[in-house]
Formats: structure tokens, C-alpha cells, sequence
């Protein structure tokens, strides 16, 4: 039996997407912890979106982490 609904339908689920990205990577030393700091930024946008069915394109991404290193 066939759904209604496109979250029942798999056909509706998946697609092909290139995205281009572009990052930055900043390390410090920290001599009271013996180790050091990262923080790091990434931004990208997708570069061709062939999508199945109704789905929410992606416009954009931005990333930001921080992580102290041992």
C-alpha cells in the first residue's frame, strides 16, 4: 500500500550533493596544561544539489570548534 506522505515514501530520501568548503586552523601552546589550544573555523555552501522529492535545500554551513590539546 502506497503512503500519502512523503516522509513514508523512500523514494522522497536522498539526492547527490558536491559542497565546497573552506576552513581555518589556529593552535597555541599553553605551558601550564603541557599541551595547547585549537580553535578552528569552517565555512562552506553546496557547489550542485540534485535532491529527491520535498526536501530543504541547503544554502550554507559554518562550523566553529575549540578543543584543548594534551
Amino acid at each position: 500500500m502506497a503512503s500519502i506522505s512523503s516522509g513514508g515514501n523512500p523514494n522522497f530520501y536522498g539526492g547527490q550533493v558536491v559542497k565546497g568548503l573552506i576552513g581555518l586552523n589556529v593552535r597555541q601552546h599553553i605551558p601550564q596544561i603541557n599541551g595547547g589550544g585549537r580553535i578552528a573555523l569552517e565555512a562552506g555552501m553546496p557547489l550542485y544539489l540534485n535532491l529527491n522529492g520535498v526536501q530543504i535545500p541547503e544554502q550554507w554551513s559554518l562550523q566553529l570548534s575549540a578543543a584543548l590539546l594534551f
